[in-house]
């Protein structure tokens, strides 16, 4: 029986991750505004927060604003956080002990291996005639 791990239970693993290390977080990010240029990109944040996150006057305080929107976006802002951070400071996220990239490539073959079981399922039992 093959078992798949759902996307929310990924999503949460990764908002767990950055609620655990948000102080690690906020000292060492070093990329806070192209991640939260991606974040605006991929509407997790909205203009205002994004504009509060450039003015803010040091790169912590910057960050505090960015927590503010994960914090109320949720699970998914978090993790999407997360696959950014990943992306664009992947040494930080293995010295903080989250998931590497490496990770995330096991998680899409594992998707992978089970769209092409089900095909393969699907395309046998369209060929098979009951006697």
């Amino acid at each position: 029986m093959l078992v798949l791990q759902t996307r929310s239970g990924r999503d949460g693993k990764y908002a767990e991750f950055v609620d655990r290390h948000r102080a690690d977080l906020i000292q060492r990010v070093s990329t806070l505004m192209p991640i939260a240029d991606q974040l605006l990109q991929k509407c997790m944040i909205h203009e205002e927060v994004y504009s509060n996150i450039h003015t803010a006057r040091t790169r912590e305080e910057q960050m505090r604003e960015l927590f503010k929107a994960l914090n109320s976006g949720g699970v998914q802002v978090k993790s999407a956080f997360h696959r950014i951070l990943l992306k664009t400071e992947p040494v930080l996220v293995q010295e903080l002990g989250g998931a590497t990239s490496t990770a995330m490539d096991h998680d899409q073959q594992t998707w992978s291996t089970a769209r092409k079981w089900v095909t393969l399922y699907r395309d046998l039992k369209r060929n098979i005639k009951l006697v």
